[in-house]
């Protein structure tokens, strides 16, 4: 007899009652704005994203490894990587106990487990109806967040690989690690963008050019409520008004979000990459003309 046999069947991925309201996932490659664009949908009344995690991919795969556990074990399994120090989140996450609550979930499956999760912290900060998530490692989890999240809303941030490029370099590797090299950050930002039309095949996304948030944010802020299905709200004009006081956000690389939306951060590769660099990263010229960066 096989070993597999013995184990119990794991749990569903999908419950058998709908969410209340489906997630909302803005994807991209870093350093594209999802940070901004994060404050500016938290500036509406019904929305909640929290700051960058990096547990939901894990989180995903944990859930399959382990399901031969019992459902108690499975959920201390996972809420261990909500645990302040767990190193996979820019999260407070003194005041959030929810263990207690997934242990006896009704609906014992994945979609409400991560449910809870994002609204029961959500719930420490403004009341909301619906939860988002703007952390750029999503998309290195794209088909496990597409296989649990099917019919959530998908947004696509998309800015100048150059500029991308060159934001990773300024950053520095002590705070996006190897990233900062060009020819690495490059790839990464391709990589975005194969698996940008992976999920364009599957299901609807909504596309934002960074260029044209900043420099209209009227317009496409309104584009995207509607493709959202939420009315405008002017608060979300002015997202260096609603910054949390938490340590993050305080870091130096996020010092324009402490400022008016502008556009000055827009062509900066043309002053930080050198000849050499940008020969270096040539082979995203075709990604660069198909997506009208010339």
């Amino acid at each position: 007899m096989r070993v597999a046999a013995c184990l119990p069947v794991g749990y569903p991925l999908m419950g058998r009652t709908p969410l209340r309201e489906q997630p909302i996932f803005v994807l991209g490659s870093g350093r594209n704005g999802s940070t901004l664009l994060n404050r500016i949908l938290n500036g509406h009344s019904r929305l909640f994203l929290p700051p960058e995690q990096y547990f939901l991919g894990h989180t995903i795969i944990k859930y399959r490894l382990y399901g031969f556990l019992n459902w108690r074990d499975l959920m201390k399994v996972l809420a261990g990587e909500l645990m302040p120090g767990a190193g996979s989140h820019f999260w407070q996450t003194q005041n959030l106990s929810v263990l207690g609550d997934l242990i006896s979930l009704d609906d014992k499956s994945l979609q409400h487990v991560v449910d809870h999760i994002y609204r029961a912290y959500g719930v420490l900060y403004k009341p909301f109806h619906l939860w988002g998530d703007t952390s750029p490692t999503n998309i290195l989890y794209i088909r496990e967040i597409f296989s649990l999240f099917p019919n959530a809303r998908y947004v696509f941030l998309i800015r100048d690989g150059r500029d991308v490029v060159a934001s990773h370099k300024e950053g520095g590797e002590h705070y996006v690690g190897t990233r900062a090299r060009p020819g690495l950050s490059s790839a990464a930002w391709v990589g975005a963008l194969k698996k940008l039309e992976w999920l364009q095949k599957k299901t609807p996304v909504h596309l934002v050019h960074y260029e044209q948030l900043v420099r209209q944010p009227e317009l496409v802020i309104r584009e995207l409520c509607g493709f959202l299905n939420i009315p405008f709200q002017s608060a979300m004009l002015a997202p260096h008004e609603n910054i949390p006081d938490i340590p993050v956000y305080a870091e130096p690389i996020f010092h324009k979000l402490h400022q008016p939306i502008d556009d000055q951060s827009v062509g900066k590769w043309k002053h930080v990459l050198s000849e050499e660099e940008l020969e270096e990263i040539r082979f995203i010229n075709p990604f660069l003309i198909k997506y009208g960066y010339q």
